[in-house]
């Protein structure tokens, strides 16, 4: 199946290193291994973006990569429709750089099975920026993303099937068991 080729393929990309392009619920991304001081500096470095975000398979990851998370967020996330990302102030387990400069880490739980079959299966949070084209929009269809990012991309995802509806992701900061928007 071509799914199973493209998971292949980006397990052997992100083992050795490597940055991939796959589509997600909120446009395409580009992805690395969080764990990576290296890549994630090619990944910044390089991609005109100095932020990126963590993507983890479920809420149960949260308590590997964020120190005494607030119960009420996973009651939040259970109602949530769509994707949210959630700026924790207290992350933990991640390569250096992926954090911001206050120390805060974004971190989003995937939805679609392609990136929680990706992520389970590699072991490890993967830190992303997403895909841009020319006019500095996030990319709904790679055919428009800007020529710079293919140079970057080690592998891109090809199975038509892995295209989803997408959906743009809110940005949430989580303070004290509140919610900052």
């Amino acid at each position: 199946m071509k799914v199973d080729f493209d998971l292949t393929r980006c397990l052997e990309s992100l083992r050795n290193g490597e940055i991939i392009a796959f589509p997600s619920k909120t446009g395409w991304q580009l992805a690395c291994n969080a764990m990576d001081e290296t890549v994630i500096g090619r990944l910044k470095n390089n991609s005109n973006s100095s932020s990126v975000h963590i993507l983890i398979a479920s809420d149960r990851d949260l308590f590997q990569y964020v120190a005494a998370p607030d119960p009420a967020v996973f009651d939040y996330m259970d109602k949530v429709d769509g994707p949210v990302i959630i700026v924790f102030d207290n992350g933990i387990g991640l390569a250096n750089n992926v954090f911001n400069e206050d120390g805060s880490v974004a971190i989003r739980v995937v939805q679609d099975d392609f990136s929680k079959h990706l992520i389970k299966r590699f072991g490890k949070p993967l830190a992303v920026t997403d895909l841009l084209h020319s006019d500095d929009l996030v990319t709904l269809n790679i055919e428009y993303a800007h020529p710079s990012w293919y140079k970057l991309c080690d592998y891109l995802v090809e199975n038509a099937e892995n295209q989803l509806p997408f959906k743009a992701a809110s940005w949430i900061r989580w303070i004290d068991g509140s919610f900052q928007y």
